[in-house]
């Protein structure tokens, strides 16, 4: 049994069934992408695991112990994920420990301390519309990650940025997770991301959601270089006509 299990997952919104009997599981300590077409219920899973929305039945198991409707086990970056325009970006950073109770001297030295590690400090004064949007979502990434969550949910956490700057944050969160080594899921509908970033690629069908293909990746000693060589063409060839597939 993986580390993190749905067992039999089934959810509901009135008479609408998103998905009957999901099952699948996750290692600790890696990086997972699930895939899939629009309203497959990609992000109704992260809402599952992470305790906000409770399944219709079934189970969510971390360790083999249930943690449905447990908000304390996860860190979730939804795909909305704004900064708060009035605060600033080192003021943004620390709003998870102020909530969570530190005193805030000790959430500042935390915050600066991280800062620090990612090159970061010459921002912290900045407000989020006096920063480019790649230096907003670095904040926002390392914000998730705050709080040293046993599992980190990003949802389309890329969606908002150009494509330099999307492989330029992605380094970066490999980066927070080689220091961290949370088990990271996002949810994404971008191959390059799901290619680049993960150690598993989870491909959901449509109609019925189910389990279509499960990828395990090699290492993430990647450089950008890989994103043209023949192996990374060849992979996302195959999972572009996986997914064509499971949208059928």
């Amino acid at each position: 049994m993986g580390y993190l299990k749905l067992e039999n997952v089934s959810k509901c919104y009135g008479e609408s069934r998103i998905f009957d009997s999901l099952t699948f599981d996750i290692e600790r300590n890696k990086i997972v992408s699930i895939l899939g077409p629009s309203g497959c219920g990609k992000s109704t899973i992260l809402k599952l695991i992470s305790g906000l929305e409770a399944p219709t039945s079934g189970d969510i198991l971390l360790e083999n112990s249930s943690i449905i409707n447990n908000t304390n086990i996860c860190s979730f970056m939804s795909q909305e994920g704004d900064l708060l325009a009035w605060r600033t970006l080192l003021q943004n950073l620390i709003l998870p420990l102020e909530i969570n109770g530190l005193q805030k001297s000790l959430a500042r030295q935390v915050g600066e301390d991280r800062l620090k590690v990612f090159n970061l400090s010459e921002a912290k004064d900045l407000y989020p519309s006096e920063s480019s949007g790649g230096m907003n979502q670095r904040i926002n990434l390392l914000r998730t990650f705050m709080l040293e969550r046993e599992i980190v949910l990003l949802d389309e956490p890329f969606s908002k940025i150009d494509q330099i700057t999307k492989i330029d944050l992605m380094n970066y969160l490999i980066r927070i997770w080689q220091e961290r080594k949370s088990t990271v899921i996002i949810v994404t509908h971008d191959l390059d991301e799901a290619l680049y970033l993960s150690d598993t690629i989870i491909v959901l069908s449509k109609n019925p959601t189910e389990i279509s293909y499960k990828i395990h990746m090699e290492s993430k000693n990647k450089q950008e270089s890989y994103l043209t060589s023949e192996d990374y063409v060849s992979k996302r060839r195959n999972l572009l006509n996986i997914i064509r597939n499971a949208s059928i």
